[in-house]
């Protein structure tokens, strides 16, 4: 196997998370509309795609790093929660992945 098929494999694995990243955001945003509505004014009414500003992204991490989804008492919340956060996680290592072999295995380097 080549270096430029394992990018390629890990390219795609990074597309699948962000895929996965933005299953988990809508369905955390679905919940906290339903059930929260509150909070979900408070953080600016975010949405996966439509709605999405860089103020709505912050709170929206901020909201998730600081584990509020946690402290609500809401354990269908705080699952969908740590399913967004799995899936930053997963984003972020697969992309700094892809970003390494391409910076380690150039296209057109011998």
């Amino acid at each position: 196997m080549t270096a430029l098929h394992v990018a390629t494999a890990v390219f795609g694995l990074a597309c699948a998370c962000i895929a996965g990243w933005f299953v988990a955001l809508r369905r955390l945003f679905a919940h906290l509309r339903d059930a929260h509505p509150a909070i979900y004014a408070e953080l600016g009414q975010p949405s996966a795609f439509v709605r999405s500003t860089p103020a709505t992204r912050r709170s929206t991490l901020h909201f998730l790093m600081t584990g509020r989804h946690t402290r609500l008492g809401d354990p269908r919340l705080a699952r969908h929660g740590r399913m967004a956060l799995a899936w930053l996680c997963a984003v972020v290592l697969s992309g700094g992945g892809a970003i390494a072999l391409a910076c380690l295995f150039p296209p057109g380097a011998a």
